[in-house]
């Protein structure tokens, strides 16, 4: 999924995160994570990495790579629920989790270790959500719940981006009676209600 040609072996690619496999088609397995299928019910997702014993940081993480995944014409939402036990500097650079709901899953998708990322809800573009956590020091829990939607429409959607972007307006509505509203600092949308 959208990876390029490895300089050193051009049957194989250089994939981005959250795929693997020569043709960027598998998702990475390091002992841990999985593929979930996403209902219309709301559903949960714990994740636990790391010890707390250790007190100084790892040398290399501990990581776990989900794919939350639904029918094809469906996209998904992704609420964080809690991060607990993260390590909240710059960068993530200790604990953390990414959430890929880009269009383009070349980019690197919205990563979060602050607990105050609580409550915060994203919406993917297609009908597959990978989601990273990793871990080097101490305990980290993440919980996440997700399920999927009915697709806004693309010509909604371009209307709304375009709006956002010449910032003609801070927040939209979907399809739905659902307020999303634009975060400039993190661009992500939060959900104004619970209800979707």
């Amino acid at each position: 999924m959208g990876g390029f040609p490895n300089p050193n072996d051009c049957s194989k690619c250089v994939c981005p995160g959250g795929y693997a496999g020569d043709l960027c088609t598998e998702r990475p397995d390091e002992g841990c994570g999985r593929k979930i299928d996403a209902t219309e019910e709301w559903e949960t997702l714990t994740d636990v990495l790391g010890d707390y014993s250790v007190r100084q940081p790892l040398e290399d993480f501990k990581k776990c790579h989900y794919w939350i995944e639904s029918p094809r014409g469906t996209e998904i939402v992704v609420e964080i629920v809690s991060l607990k036990g993260h390590q909240a500097v710059d960068g993530c650079v200790y604990t953390g989790v990414e959430i890929k709901t880009n269009k383009n899953q070349q980019l690197t998708g919205y990563r979060f270790c602050a607990p105050q990322a609580a409550g915060k809800t994203f919406r993917s573009f297609t009908n597959r959500v990978p989601i990273m956590t990793w871990n080097k020091v101490f305990k980290s829990e993440t919980v996440l719940r997700f399920k999927h939607v009915a697709p806004i429409a693309p010509h909604m959607k371009n209307a709304m981006f375009a709006r956002l972007a010449l910032g003609e307006m801070s927040e939209f509505h979907c399809t739905s009676p659902v307020q999303w509203n634009y975060d400039t600092t993190t661009s992500s949308y939060d959900q104004a209600s619970n209800e979707i």
